[in-house]
């Protein structure tokens, strides 16, 4: 028997011959093949098998257990021929219920700073802000999920670097802002959706410029589309 037979047999105990021995054959005649019995390994598919590429937060979201392989086939098979990545944004959508999980690990992947945050403190500021921006500065930053902050331990009255907080700091819709509002030095930071949606709910509670802005009752940092199909490829340097 082969050795590819042999394998495919399971490892069984196997004895062959060229031909039946008999007592007047001669010893050199005969070829006998024992093999101690083994039990067979199944090859065990990894995670990603049988999927489209992931990106990298993806990738780690399946090592840290996050998600699981099951979850991304679901994914998979809804995507056309012309999508050839999983995105973790496409995941967050799917599984709300591991969203904040995706966003914290992708900010931490490409090197966003979570940032703990003094309300009064970001209540004082965006007062201040309210004479550099405008009704479109502002409608922008509460529909793309954005909040100006004051990061605990600073004061309002000494910003050095405009702190734009965001749960998907990386999305490029996000990162434009930069381009658009005429502030001198910022940084993007993540804080999660929830603390988006009550900061920004407190800003138009208080500051009566902002609750009277028709344009900034959307609030709450949901992803819009286009966001979901932009991976992160870099960040403002700190």
């Amino acid at each position: 028997m082969s050795l590819r037979n042999l394998i495919m047999s399971g490892g069984r105990r196997v004895k062959s011959s060229a031909h039946q021995a008999s007592p007047n054959s001669k010893s050199d005649d005969s070829t006998v093949l024992e093999v101690a019995t083994f039990d067979a390994v199944p090859q065990v598919p990894k995670p990603e098998q049988g999927l489209n590429n992931l990106d990298h937060t993806t990738s780690a979201a399946i090592k840290r257990e996050i998600l699981t392989p099951d979850q991304l086939r679901t994914i998979d098979c809804s995507l056309g021929d012309d999508q050839k990545m999983i995105t973790w944004r496409q995941c967050s959508l799917a599984f709300p219920d591991v969203r904040e999980q995706l966003q914290s690990l992708a900010a931490e992947i490409y090197g966003f700073r979570m940032v703990s945050v003094c309300q009064i403190g970001t209540l004082i500021y965006n007062n201040k802000l309210l004479d550099l921006l405008s009704t479109r500065d502002w409608t922008s930053l509460f529909e793309r999920g954005v909040v100006p902050v004051i990061e605990h331990g600073h004061y309002p009255d000494v910003v050095r670097r405009h702190l734009l907080a965001s749960s998907d700091p990386g999305s490029r819709q996000i990162r434009s802002l930069s381009d658009q509002l005429i502030l001198s030095d910022i940084e993007f930071v993540f804080v999660p959706d929830q603390v988006v949606i009550t900061l920004q709910n407190f800003l138009s509670s208080n500051i009566p410029a902002l609750s009277v802005n028709p344009g900034l009752s959307r609030v709450g940092g949901v992803p819009q589309q286009e966001t979901v199909t932009n991976e992160y490829t870099s960040r403002r340097a700190a």
